[in-house]
């Protein structure tokens, strides 16, 4: 299951996951792009991803998580995870 991030997008915006999976993040733009938590317990962050590489996050409780770019605030989206 992955999250790619093109033209400052995350497509889709909406994914779901598994508790433990791996969500993979494939970054295809120039920029250096994040997956963030939004909350401020900052549950989960891919580290910066460079243009051309592949980040990742896995979550460890289920629930639905708001998520933005560090670098580009306006890049938002959302995961759920389930059992």
């Amino acid at each position: 299951m992955g999250i790619r991030v093109r033209g400052f997008e995350y497509v889709p915006a909406s994914a779901t996951v598994k508790v433990g999976e791996k969500l993979s993040v494939p970054n295809a733009d120039d920029a250096p792009h994040t997956l963030t938590d939004r909350s401020d317990a900052r549950a989960f962050d891919s580290g910066t991803i460079k243009g051309g590489q592949t980040g990742e996050v896995s979550f460890g409780t289920p629930g639905t998580y708001a998520y933005f770019c560090e670098f580009h605030p306006f890049m938002k989206g959302s995961v759920t995870v389930t059992r």
